[in-house]
């Protein structure tokens, strides 16, 4: 008996040692960490962008993340009333992401206050009334005055607040779009901004809705949705910006999202590497993306350009001057002109240049073919030659081939092909145009958009902020 109680003490002695060791083993092994928690702000309390609503897409793309990240974070989503998040992002390294969002919206238009990713939605703001009274959106919101318009508390509307301010539309703020829309079935506002992506689910909502709303065929605004952090989170808006990317070409996600808007094909002259270029592009996508419309670009020579747009092959041209229809017949010139371009006269030095060109009569003058404007100022000149491209025209002039140039350029020491090789060229400034973007006949539709979107830029001061120097060139 003594015998096999001390066989099982051994045992269980050694069943101990074996449990020390394993023990000590796995305290030594790496312990997962937990994943890292990331509120994913929302400022929107209607469906589907809220946080709490069933199916809600603030939800769905937290999760959706969630699992992209393969445990490294956990999203939230988390609603935030547009007061308090303004607050919330004000203190540095403040934690989290906020989506459906646009740095217009958030005074971060050069994107210097917090870190952006690529949109990956789009989305437009619109204007629903009665159809008893219905309002159309017209004349950059003059449509609007005299009249009552229900908008969520704390979100801005840059395009009427002008109208605010002189006290011809008057606001009130709801809680909710939603709420809104039952102040304007009951007749105490005359008009709701919503959203688009939220009609479908005020539908549910309010089952008679279409019995009695009218929609507004041109949005207010038509914009990208982006997503963005603190600046002092770049892993976070990376991984963001990598799964966003992905997340839009997904077709499960862009079947529940509004319609792309339409893309129109761009031509613009084979200068697209200068500043003056740079500028138009910024210009033309803030243009676009608040006309409701998206365009592509190519860069052509400029006859070639021309071609495209006459047989539509283009739907439009970036920068002609203000009289391109004589050249195009029939295209429609978007107001107001963008921007100003100088003619130039580029000569050899101690060449003598006179201050007009109707006075280069004696003169070798080579023109680049494609440039109306400077086609038609010299086809009086007997020495005139039309040339094939920008680089050609300058090379002559280096050459000593002809005696001038007339080309476009942005000012006395910026023009196309200033860095060619060969003799130090002189820049006569010789008379500045107008320059506008140029739609093909037919897209008419588009064009009262577009000039809509460029006069509401000018009369904010974006336009001149937008193309600086290279608007409103008069004097020289």
């Amino acid at each position: 008996m003594n015998r096999v109680v001390e066989v099982r003490t051994r045992a269980r002695k050694r069943v101990a040692s074996l449990l020390g060791c394993l023990l000590l083993a796995l305290a030594g092994l790496p312990v997962a960490a937990a994943p890292e928690r990331v509120p994913l702000y929302t400022a929107y309390l209607d469906a589907p962008l809220d946080a709490s609503s069933p199916g809600n897409l603030t939800a769905e793309l937290a999760a959706w993340l969630s699992r992209r990240s393969a445990g490294r974070y956990q999203f939230v989503a988390t609603s935030l009333a547009r007061g308090p998040l303004d607050a919330l992002i004000a203190k540095p390294g403040w934690n989290g992401a906020v989506v459906w969002a646009n740095p217009r919206w958030f005074d971060d238009l050069d994107r210097q206050r917090f870190l952006w990713t690529e949109a990956f939605m789009q989305d437009s703001d619109i204007v629903v009334s009665l159809r008893r009274q219905p309002i159309d959106y017209l004349d950059e919101g003059r449509s609007l005055e005299n009249f009552v318009v229900a908008v969520e508390r704390g979100h801005r509307v840059a395009d009427v607040e002008w109208l605010i301010a002189a006290g011809r539309l008057r606001r009130i703020d709801v809680t909710q779009a939603v709420d809104g829309l039952v102040e304007l079935r009951d007749g105490r506002v005359d008009a709701v901004f919503v959203q688009a992506i939220s009609l479908p689910h005020f539908r549910r909502q309010l089952p008679e809705l279409d019995s009695w709303l009218y929609v507004a065929p041109q949005p207010r605004d038509t914009f990208g949705r982006h997503a963005f952090t603190a600046r002092g989170n770049a892993s976070l808006r990376n991984f963001l910006a990598a799964q966003l990317s992905v997340l839009s070409q997904d077709p499960a996600w862009r079947g529940r999202l509004p319609s792309p808007p339409r893309q129109l094909k761009l031509v613009g002259v084979d200068i697209m590497g200068s500043h003056y270029s740079q500028a138009l592009r910024r210009t033309l996508d803030l243009a676009f993306e608040r006309s409701g419309l998206r365009y592509a670009l190519s860069s052509l020579p400029a006859e070639r350009a021309v071609v495209d747009l006459r047989t539509a092959r283009a739907d439009g041209d970036m920068a002609r001057g203000a009289s391109y229809d004589r050249t195009v017949h029939g295209a429609l010139r978007v107001e107001p002109a963008h921007s100003s371009i100088l003619l130039l006269a580029l000569a050899r030095p101690g060449v003598a240049v006179p201050a007009r060109v109707a006075d280069m009569s004696s003169m070798r003058v080579a023109v680049p073919r494609g440039f109306k404007q400077q086609e038609e100022l010299t086809r009086g000149l007997p020495g005139r030659e039309i040339v094939e491209g920008l680089a050609t025209c300058v090379r002559m002039v280096s050459q000593g081939r002809v005696d001038v140039c007339l080309m476009p350029g942005y000012s006395a020491t910026d023009w196309p092909g200033r860095q060619a090789k060969g003799p130090q060229l002189v820049a006569h400034v010789m008379d500045s145009f107008d320059v506008h973007l140029w739609l093909r006949p037919g897209l008419e539709a588009e064009a009262r958009q577009l000039s809509a979107a460029l006069q509401a830029l000018q009369r904010s001061g974006e336009l001149a902020r937008l193309m600086g120097e290279f608007r409103y060139k008069a004097g020289h």
